[in-house]
This record gives C-alpha cells, sequence and structure tokens, in this order.
C-alpha cells in the first residue's frame, strides 16, 4: 500500500514539474524588444519603369528614312535598379532621408541605310542606347503610425535628387554582302549633372527593433540632354520605382 502511495506521490510530482518547466519555457520565448533606434541603413533592389528616350530614337528613325533606310528602336524596357541609403529620426514620426541609388537604362535598335558618299554603299546598322543612372537624394518620410517593434508603419515622403546620367550610344555598321564598314564615330557618349524630384509611399514591418523589411513605390522625375547631329535632345527619366526594403536599426 505504501509502495502505491509513493508511486503516486512520485508521478504526480513528475507531472507538476513536467507542467511547470513547460510554462518556464513558454515564457522565456516572450522578448521584449526596446524603442526603436534612431538610425538606420537600408538597402533596397527592385525595378524602374517608365523613363524613354523617344525624341533621341525619333530623331536617329528620321536620320536613317532621310537616307532610304530605317531605324527601328525598342522602348527602354523595365530596369532593374538598387540604393543603399542612411535614415535618422527628427521626430516621433519623421525621417530625414539620404541616398545613393543607381539604375541601368537600355535601348537597342536594328536598321539599314545609304550612305551620301560616292561609291553609295547600303549599310547594315546596330545601335545601343545604354544609360548608367547615378543619383543622390535627400528628403523626409513621414510616418503615420510611429515605428515600434513587431509593428507595420505606413511611411510617405519626398524630396530632391542630383542626377548623374552617362549616356552611350553604341552604333555598330556592316555593308550589305558582309564586309566590314570603318565609321567614324561608332560611340558617343554625354554626361552631365542634373537636378530632380521624387516622392515616394511605402510600408515597414519592424521584426525586433533592430531589424526591419519592406516596400516602397516611388515616383521621380528628371532629365538629360543627348548630343548628335549637330542637335540636343531630351532623355527623360521619370518613372516609377518598385523596391523591396532591408532596414538595420542602431
Amino acid at each position: 500500500m505504501k509502495k502505491n502511495i509513493s508511486l503516486i506521490v512520485v508521478l504526480l510530482s513528475m507531472m507538476v514539474l513536467t507542467e511547470s518547466l513547460a510554462a518556464q519555457t513558454l515564457f522565456k520565448k516572450r522578448k521584449y524588444y526596446g524603442p526603436i533606434p534612431i538610425n538606420n541603413i537600408n538597402l533596397s533592389i527592385g525595378f524602374v519603369d517608365g523613363p524613354n528616350a523617344d525624341y533621341l530614337t525619333e530623331h536617329l528613325s528620321d536620320w536613317a528614312k532621310e537616307r532610304q533606310g530605317e531605324d527601328i528602336f525598342t522602348h527602354v524596357s523595365t530596369s532593374p535598379f538598387g540604393r543603399v541609403g542612411f535614415q535618422r529620426r527628427i521626430t516621433p514620426n519623421s525621417y530625414l532621408n539620404s541616398a545613393v541609388s543607381l539604375s541601368y537604362l537600355k535601348a537597342e535598335s536594328q536598321g539599314n541605310y545609304y550612305t551620301l558618299t560616292s561609291p553609295i554603299l547600303n549599310l547594315d546598322m546596330e545601335r545601343s542606347l545604354k544609360i548608367y543612372l547615378f543619383s543622390l537624394d535627400l528628403g523626409i518620410a513621414y510616418f503615420m503610425v510611429p515605428p515600434k517593434a513587431r509593428q507595420l508603419s505606413p511611411y510617405f515622403g519626398g524630396g530632391f535628387s542630383c542626377v548623374l546620367p552617362l549616356a552611350r550610344l553604341e552604333t555598330h555598321r556592316v555593308q550589305s554582302n558582309g564586309l566590314p564598314f570603318d565609321p567614324t564615330d561608332t560611340t558617343t557618349s554625354r554626361n552631365s549633372f542634373e537636378a530632380g524630384v521624387h516622392a515616394e509611399f511605402g510600408m515597414i514591418y519592424h521584426l525586433t527593433n533592430k531589424y526591419g523589411a519592406g516596400l516602397e513605390g516611388r515616383y521621380h522625375i528628371s532629365q538629360s540632354k543627348f548630343y548628335i547631329h549637330g542637335g540636343n535632345f531630351d532623355i527623360s527619366y521619370e518613372g516609377f520605382t518598385l523596391s523591396l526594403n532591408a532596414y538595420y536599426y542602431f
């Protein structure tokens, strides 16, 4: 009888201890995160759509038509976009933003034309317009909900940009019989500093008080000139950027 009572007591004690340990484990999994630090660095990767070089490509198409040919360009395609930024909180709901970004834009063409020289040659032609678009941004973002750990915080903002487009127009020509043609202007380039503006809307989910992830849409406006054939033509960088963002707070 005593052995049975002792066994029951031992079993009950083990059950109570097991429940106690389980409760402590659940309690330990709860974690408190402090306030979000005032500084962060962030990385954005996405795509930009909208920039165009229509004035330039239309001129090049007309230039070929004047020589009894054609030059058919594709539109500037949706292009990769990357940005590295720094933010500092200046009020409970607003941040001062600064960032450096890079986009790669490209349009291509195929065509042909007859030279105006003697003897007259029929040339097949391929062109490639490549633009490396650097941008230095400065602005302010306002959060609709003060940033906190384990919370989604929508925001909107805007600011100014200093834009550096590096534009390159490469032209390759061969005679219609396949023999090489040695042009005098195979590459035309243009670098410049331009001003721009941008506006954005997005949201951040703060995983902890140190790390966050978010989604952002940005609309930006800027343009530059490209000089060729004695004229200059606008290249527009107006477009929309959609990016995934990662944040580290310190």
